[in-house]
């Protein structure tokens, strides 16, 4: 669920996984040994090293991913000493970690993004600050008991600037694939430029619709460029496209033709099953590939012709 690497010396890094506790490397990967796996949970959800002091290490505890098998955890841990030794520092009923964000310059100072629980709602969920190395925290964003924080991303050179995203989602008892609740009014992406003091909630450019979870980075070399991925009620839902009704395969040198849709626009135009397309409105067609290109370059109801080699 992520990779941490120490920016000081990146071929030690640690990967951490959903289930399967936290795994360090000081090779660049040639071994890895486990470091957090006499814990009283190996479900993982975020880990951040920090860059001023990189014997400082965080774990946020429970997955972020909100699949049916989703394990959950009991709050953030902290390692002073690179991994060797751990310790609970709270937000215990956090059950799931989105990010973690460490102060460049003060490593005191750390930002928590708790998902909260995935089943149902849940308090203490939302983004918690703290100034003293997680002896105290302070929720300084939160929407309500059903919506928390999946993304904490700080300005490369700003870090009282951050970008949040919160993500509103439950599980119910019997949804097998995707949770039964994948966007809502709580989602949205926010912005603090005093250390969260005050938040702004980002609405120009963005999805007007239900939102979801929502993924976002800075552009390092240019902080004023950040890019985001966000997920809505109409993922999956574009533009239409033009559809002939056929299918073929990649593996044969031509734009062989293996199976044609039953009254599908090919079928009514005569085209069958063993053709191969040699050209489409007048442009060479040499494999599968060409021609789907050459589809795909038309809209639906648009009209063509096609040449074939039959027999």
């Amino acid at each position: 669920v992520d990779l941490e690497v120490v920016e000081k010396d990146p071929v030690v890094f640690y990967v951490a996984t959903a289930s399967g506790g936290l795994f360090k490397t000081t090779n660049a990967g040639t071994t890895f040994v486990p470091v957090f796996h006499r814990e009283a949970t190996v479900s993982i959800g975020d880990v951040s090293v920090s860059r001023s002091n990189p014997n400082v290490v965080w774990v946020g505890t429970g997955e972020h991913n909100g699949r049916n098998s989703a394990s959950w955890g009991d709050g953030v841990y902290k390692s002073a000493d690179g991994g060797k030794t751990w310790k609970n520092m709270g937000l215990k009923k956090s059950f799931s970690i989105g990010r973690i964000a460490i102060h460049p310059e003060n490593p005191d100072i750390v930002y928590v993004g708790a998902l909260g629980r995935l089943w149902g709602p849940n308090e203490e969920r939302g983004l918690f600050k703290t100034i003293d190395g997680g002896k105290t925290w302070e929720k300084i964003l939160y929407v309500d008991d059903k919506t928390g924080c999946v993304e904490v991303q700080m300005h490369p050179t700003q870090p009282d600037t951050l970008l949040v995203a919160m993500y509103e989602r439950q599980r119910d008892g019997f949804d097998g694939g995707d949770p039964a609740k994948r966007w809502g009014p709580g989602s949205g992406l926010y912005k603090t430029t005093d250390g969260g003091k005050l938040f702004k909630k980002l609405t120009k450019g963005l999805p007007t619709r239900p939102m979801g979870r929502i993924g976002v980075s800075w552009f390092k070399k240019n902080p004023d460029v950040v890019y985001s991925i966000i997920e809505t009620d109409k993922n999956g839902v574009g533009p239409a496209v033009a559809f002939m009704g056929i299918s073929g395969g990649n593996k044969v040198k031509e734009a062989l033709i293996q199976n044609v849709t039953e009254k599908g626009p090919s079928e009514k135009a005569g085209i069958k099953k063993g053709d191969i397309v040699v050209q489409l409105d007048g442009k060479k067609i040499e494999n599968y590939n060409d021609l789907i290109v050459s589809i795909r370059a038309h809209k639906p109801n648009d009209k063509v012709k096609v040449k074939v080699k039959r027999g």
